[in-house]
């Protein structure tokens, strides 16, 4: 038999890996074609999983990592996501930085979850397929944060604890549906969702309409030629304003509404929801990577690959331009006439729409840790949302940032159960926020769900099928069951079944 391999040895085999299957996600997020040395390391993808998970059976025998942990959610127990202490983040990248970040490990609650039929939607549901406890969490190699202002323990007779303590009893007795939507060839890029209506855009350069109800697909527009990267959906009280553009009629019904998509073809597009009848579309000279609509200025924003913001009167087809970062701009979120942005070199910003120019409120170049006196790294941004004054971001660490602009301030929840992490998307819906997680070691993604604004932690959606989530859009169904559509690589569906639903 072999001598076991140094864990030193076999620490530095792991941090290769990861790092091959970091560069090979992103070469699988490009929106144009791979060339041939691109196609050949992503074809490796799981040849090098299959040596990573090797090389984690090798590190558990050396005594480096930690077995799994098969502990029952506890109502009477206060869950949240943990912190362990392993090689930081920072370390991983080679690099140093001012902050690291902590991470969330064993007692993350995974809802039980049932699936539907898988290429039928949703269609006749079958037997529940159940575990009899939650899904085991597996501790993993995460960076350590030292913590100024610990949070302080919730008594039992504290309102906020009761309430989060029946909020979290509710999530663990949930039964969560799970159906995958089929019809788009390629990554699922945007999802948008009104009412009993999804919206959904994707690399295959489609919009499809769903109906959320029983996952039908409604319509499937097309006329980009490149990937669709972004959605939103103008409600039928903006459609009014809408119906003559320029001296064009649009022929549409007072209780339609607007589907606007942004494309890597440079052009944004208007169609009817009702219809799926083509509008019009605009063309802007640049890549397309986010939009959003403010209906305090009636003005559609987008922004591009080249840093732009751009402002846009759709009945008068008027732009404003502006370049505000060197790179592309990554988030983008309207609340009023306040624009809020985001970008890969790291930065955010915050601009009034006023007299249709943007005035700059923030730049966040000097933004601070809330608990102790350390600068914030600078990161890619990935995602984006918005809360009063409160903007909330994900990138390539494990932890959530929750930044408070007028401040400066920032503070952390953690995201994810490995140092090697991604949060994609965002999404506001009534008092949860929900962020996606991404295993790089599994490849699988999942949901996490927190109380909202406590930023307590609640439950997590992993079916440990879906793979890397780019997007997430909430509705509440007819019957009163919460729906998270998860778009990426597949399309799914999680439908919340709360008891006494």
């Amino acid at each position: 038999m072999s001598a076991p391999l140094p864990i030193s040895v076999i620490n530095i085999e792991l941090r290769k890996l990861r790092k091959k299957l970091r560069q090979i996600e992103n070469l699988e997020r490009l929106n144009r074609p791979l060339d041939a040395l691109e196609e050949e390391k992503v074809l490796k993808k799981f040849d090098i999983r299959e040596r990573l998970r090797f090389m984690l059976i090798q590190q558990e025998r050396a005594g480096a990592g930690e077995p799994e942990c098969d502990t029952k959610y506890e109502p009477s127990a206060e869950s949240n996501i943990s912190s362990t202490s392993v090689d930081s983040e920072e370390a991983e990248s080679g690099s140093r930085g001012v902050e690291s970040d902590d991470v969330s490990s064993s007692d993350v609650d995974i809802l039980h979850l049932q699936k539907r039929c898988g290429n039928e939607g949703h269609g006749d549901r079958k037997s529940p397929v159940q575990d009899d406890k939650p899904k085991q969490t597996e501790d993993a190699e995460v960076a350590k944060e030292k913590q100024t202002e610990p949070p302080k323990r919730k008594t039992g007779t504290d309102p906020q604890a009761q309430s989060l303590k029946r909020e979290r009893i509710k999530w663990s007795t949930a039964t969560v549906e799970v159906s995958e939507l089929p019809g788009h060839s390629d990554i699922i890029t945007a999802v948008c969702v009104q009412n009993s209506i999804l919206v959904t855009g994707s690399r295959d350069t489609t919009v499809k309409v769903w109906d959320v109800q029983d996952g039908r697909e409604l319509r499937n527009l097309g006329g980009h030629v490149e990937a669709v990267t972004c959605l939103t959906i103008l409600p039928p009280s903006e459609v009014a304003a809408l119906r003559e553009l320029k001296g064009e009629s649009l022929k549409l019904n007072e209780d339609d509404s607007i589907i606007i998509s942004g494309s890597a073809d440079s052009t944004f597009r208007l169609w009817s929801l009702k219809t799926g009848k083509f509008l019009k579309s605009w063309y802007t000279y640049n890549y397309i990577t986010c939009l959003d609509y403010s209906y305090t200025s009636h003005l559609l924003v987008t922004s591009s690959d080249g840093g732009k913001l751009d402002l846009w009167n759709l009945q008068t087809s008027e732009k404003i331009s502006m370049r505000a970062y060197e790179e592309a701009v990554t988030g983008l979120k309207v609340s009023g006439d306040i624009l809020y942005s985001a970008s890969a070199d790291g930065l955010m910003m915050v601009h009034k729409i006023c007299d249709k120019m943007l005035v700059p409120l923030f730049v966040s170049e000097d933004i601070k840790l809330a608990a102790g006196d350390g600068m914030v790294m600078r990161r890619p941004i990935r995602s984006l949302e918005v809360s009063q004054q409160t903007i909330i971001y994900g990138e390539d660490a494990v932890n959530l940032k929750l930044l408070d602009w007028r401040t400066g301030l920032v503070r952390k929840l953690a995201n994810h159960t490995t140092g090697f992490a991604y949060t994609d998307a965002l999404c506001l819906y009534d008092n949860l926020l929900f962020s996606t997680s991404y295993d790089l070691d599994k490849g699988t993604g999942y949901v996490n769900v927190r109380q909202w604004p406590s930023g307590e932690y609640l439950a997590s959606l992993n079916d440990e099928f879906t793979e890397r989530i780019l997007c997430i859009g909430c509705t509440q169904l007819s019957s009163g069951n919460l729906l998270v559509v998860c778009g990426g690589t597949q399309l799914m569906s999680y439908e919340v079944i709360f008891p006494g639903k």
